[in-house]
């Protein structure tokens, strides 16, 4: 595995502290890392992690006190462009994560974020998925680096938002996402990237959250998991950029009764970028003939530099099953050079 620059990460963190210090609400944890508002409302907690000091104010006034809102920060604006990376962002929500854990355990929690914040609240949702948290939705904000969920899914993005908005840019992610997320919906705010966080356009995103959150209760009960891995190995020996790359993979389901939909079984790849602030994906059509047996596919490569790739068996209708299994098969790989 790479080797993470923890120096950088602490700096990184240093300066989000500075950032919030003038956050409003309460801090939760020693560090200063993590604030809730309207910490008295009777709701759900919201965890959202934002870009900028002001839009947590301004989201907590307009959910109203009934909705405590726990509030990150992204690392925006604590790099240079060039030192910023998806590695980085990753390894920052890791440690979110961990202060989560400590000091909300056993609570349900909505989990949503805005431009870099969306990154690095998917990696947090995933991660408070895998230590048991009850996650009844979750939202991505302005973002497309698409991690997957098996849940409630709303994508959220600016009618003109022409960097962001995928339907803007010709694109229908629909198809996507009813794989890779178990109930995927979206909603339109007005105006383009950034323009979502003045008095009424938190108002206008309170509005959609709070009416996404009422139609998705706790279950108190994690996402049904369904017993099927796969472990892959690289067969092609130098990645170079936009060309096919030679994956042997190996399907196992220990228990076919549990998988109802076979037939809709798909392997969605994640590369998401070492060197710099990007991810890419590709969602691969498996025959279920496969399972239990090695098969070769072909995938991409990405842009040159160094890539972690994390391979998902999902399921139309299900979303991605064995999440942990799929991240404890992650592979680091090179494109450009000799891996």
């Amino acid at each position: 595995m790479t080797h993470i620059d923890q120096a950088a990460i602490n700096k990184a963190l240093a300066i989000i502290r500075n950032f919030k210090s003038d956050w409003p609400g309460k801090v939760v944890d020693k560090t200063g890392l993590v604030h809730i508002a309207n910490e008295d409302g009777r709701n759900t907690p919201l965890l959202w992690c934002f870009n900028d000091t002001h839009p947590f104010e301004r989201l907590a006034e307009a959910l109203g006190p009934d909705q405590p809102l726990i509030g990150l920060r992204s690392a925006h604006l604590t790099r240079r462009a060039q030192f910023r990376s998806t590695h980085i962002d990753f390894a920052i929500a890791d440690r979110y994560t961990d202060l989560i854990v400590k000091n909300f355990a056993g609570s349900p929690l909505f989990v949503g974020g805005n431009c870099q914040g969306a990154n690095i609240a998917a990696r947090i949702k995933e991660n408070l998925f895998l230590k048991g948290f009850d996650i009844p939705a979750a939202f991505q904000m302005e973002s497309c680096d698409l991690q997957p969920f098996a849940g409630r899914q709303t994508m959220l993005f600016g009618e003109q938002s022409h960097e962001y908005n995928p339907y803007l840019l010709g694109k229908d992610p629909k198809p996507t996402w009813q794989v890779i997320f178990k109930e995927p919906s979206v909603a339109f705010l007005n105006g383009g990237h950034g323009e979502y966080f003045s008095p009424e356009g938190a108002r206008q995103l309170a509005d959609i959250l709070l009416a996404k959150m009422s139609e998705a209760q706790p279950s108190f009960e994690a996402a049904r998991q369904i017993d099927l891995v796969a472990d892959f190995s690289v067969l092609t020996d130098v990645l170079q950029p936009g060309q096919p790359v030679r994956i042997k993979i190996d399907l196992r389901a220990e228990a076919l009764n549990k998988v109802s939909a076979l037939s809709a079984l798909k392997l969605y790849a994640f590369w998401y970028s070492i060197d710099r602030l990007w991810a890419e994906t590709e969602l691969v059509d498996l025959d279920c003939k496969a399972l239990n047996s090695p098969k070769e596919i072909h995938l991409t490569a990405p842009e040159k530099g160094g890539w972690n790739l994390t391979l998902y068996p999902a399921i139309k209708g299900h979303g991605p099953v064995s999440v942990g299994e799929a991240r404890k098969r992650t592979q680091e790989l090179t494109v450009g050079e000799a891996s």
